[in-house]
């Protein structure tokens, strides 16, 4: 039996647009941190959570990661496994960030899109693009689901039949 035509196509529009906005954020963040490892390494010691061994590295893969992830959301390949990525990163950011904030750190630049400082520190109002992001990766994970879902009923179904 098939589904709703316009159901289907609007759950199609919504998988690609969020799906090409996570990656046009993603690309966005990761140019400025490309550009700048080094200041990028220091945006990340200001949070005072990874031990200095490792915040080059960081500062290295965290980037190339954000790429990864756009170039895999971009071309649709692994949609779920992405959104899902996507999903455990941002909340590591927001969880950085307010774990920062809490402890009373003053960051002068989160260091999300861009590594030079800000006049203003971060705040709690900073949270809610990054909040307003996960929920873009969360109901794209559940579009993916949803359809990896019916396309295993279909499959099923079919296999009966014949």
């Amino acid at each position: 039996m098939p589904g709703n035509p316009l159901k289907t196509r609007l759950r199609t529009f919504v998988n690609y647009l969020l799906r090409f906005v996570l990656a046009g954020v993603f690309l966005y963040a990761s140019y400025d941190k490309l550009l700048h490892p080094d200041v990028f390494a220091e945006r990340i010691v200001d949070y005072q959570l990874v031990p200095y061994p490792i915040v080059n590295l960081l500062a290295v893969f965290i980037p190339i990661l954000e790429i990864a992830l756009a170039v895999l959301l971009i071309a649709g390949v692994w949609t779920r496994a992405s959104a899902l990525l996507s999903l455990v990163l941002l909340s590591l950011f927001i969880f950085a960030i307010s774990f920062a904030i809490a402890r009373g750190i003053p960051l002068y630049g989160c260091g999300c899109f861009f590594t030079t400082a800000v006049i203003e520190p971060v705040s709690w109002l900073s949270m809610w693009r990054e909040a307003l992001l996960i929920l873009c990766a969360l109901f794209l994970y559940l579009i993916a689901l949803a359809e990896s879902i019916s396309s295993a009923s279909a499959l099923a179904v079919n296999s009966k039949i014949g």
